[in-house]
């Protein structure tokens, strides 16, 4: 590594018996992770975005002093004894004047050179030789001799065009979509879309138009609490909870999502319905479970229980807090939780789905598990009775 744009590779000789070291036509391919700034397509009005040069020095083994290598005007001198035999059906005056002028025509045969632009090629060389019956054929020959020369250069270059994000643009919808509001933390909207892939430069904004009591109408520019992203085709902006934030409803006339785009895209903004989640009255999930248990014969049972989740009565809140306890027969706390389906701490569940909870008990009597919803409300409490193990018959 020579600085944080450039590095240099050292790519060795082959070895021979007889010749020791010597040139043996190779190839080798050479990885680079390329970084650029992601707002590149903002940077760069034109449709080429890097440009890669190279260049190659040759090392003698046995002293490693370096080379002498093709400097411009060798690379002239080489070009016009190789152009004077193809160019040798038009007649002396012609040819003297094609040789003198290769220095200045060059360039822009190069360049199409360079591009792999055999039409530009050919008009490039039909300025600088006269037409005639082998115009084509010398096209082709005049390319050959200049891409051997132009090869063995010691500088070369690459030009590319960047990938760029795909384009976005938000789907017709008819009516207002919501913003989502769940009353406490978050208001969070859903925006469908068309195309998303590798896009993370855009920013979000909600607009707010409020009619205060004491104050004149005025807008509230709120940004997103996070990144905007993009899932299953659509935008997805959070914003802080409106109502947790003292916004009233009565006094909210307007709402617009306003969404920031790169230079290359307009901007949105998009009407919004304001609406605030109901909760639901129930606590969000049941306990499902036996009514009824035998200790074994080692006075151990276990007892498992499905937490459920309700995800129809939260269309709004993907996530419940449960919060387990459980006493009698025997039980130490906490319980044990037998499978993903939320993330458990102690005796603290966040569901997402449905779950299992494990609890092990040694003595006869009553177990009462009890669950508390983060939803409020009254706790969800379900009994097992442990029955003692049936006597042995001697």
């Amino acid at each position: 590594r020579q600085s944080d744009n450039s590095l240099r590779v050292r790519l060795g000789a082959k070895f021979q018996v007889t010749a020791e070291r010597s040139m043996v036509p190779q190839t080798h391919t050479i990885s680079l992770l390329l970084l650029m700034d992601e707002r590149i397509s903002e940077l760069n009005s034109g449709n080429v975005d890097a440009t890669i040069m190279s260049q190659f020095r040759m090392v003698d083994t046995r002293t490693g002093r370096e080379l002498e290598s093709l400097n411009q005007d060798k690379f002239f001198c080489a070009l016009q004894e190789r152009l004077r035999p193809i160019l040798s059906v038009f007649c002396d005056s012609v040819v003297e004047r094609a040789l003198h002028d290769i220095r200045s025509r060059s360039p822009s045969i190069l360049a199409a050179l360079h591009d792999n632009d055999w039409a530009t090629f050919k008009q490039e060389i039909r300025k600088w030789i006269p037409e005639s019956e082998g115009g084509e054929s010398i096209s082709l020959r005049l390319w050959m001799e200049f891409s051997q020369l132009h090869n063995g250069r010691p500088f070369n270059t690459a030009s590319f065009e960047l990938p760029r994000p795909e384009n976005i643009s938000p789907k017709a919808m008819p009516g207002l979509i919501a913003l989502v509001d769940d009353g406490t933390r978050v208001a969070k909207v859903k925006v469908p879309v068309d195309g998303s892939a590798g896009r993370n430069d855009c920013r979000s904004f909600l607009e707010v138009d409020v009619v205060p009591e004491d104050k004149p109408p005025h807008t509230v520019v709120i940004p997103s609490t996070g990144a905007t992203r993009f899932e299953s085709g659509h935008l997805v902006a959070e914003f802080p909870s409106l109502v947790a934030t003292n916004f009233r409803p009565d006094k909210v006339t307007d709402t617009r999502l306003r969404v920031d785009t790169p230079k290359e895209l307009s901007d949105w903004l998009i009407p919004l319905s304001w609406r605030v989640a109901k909760k639901p009255k129930g606590p969000g999930f049941t306990l499902v479970g036996p009514k009824e248990v035998t200790l074994g014969k080692n006075d151990l049972a276990t007892v498992s229980i499905a937490v459920c989740f309700d995800p129809p009565t939260l269309p709004d809140l993907p996530k419940v807090t449960a919060r387990l306890s459980a006493e009698g027969a025997g039980f130490k706390p906490p319980p044990t939780f037998t499978s993903a389906g939320g993330k458990a701490d102690g005796g603290v569940l966040t569901l997402e789905s449905a779950a299992s909870v494990a609890l092990e008990v040694k003595e006869a009597g009553t177990l009462k598990i009890r669950a508390e919803s983060s939803l409020g409300g009254d706790p969800v409490i379900h009994e097992v009775k442990v029955n003692k193990p049936p006597k042995q018959e001697d």
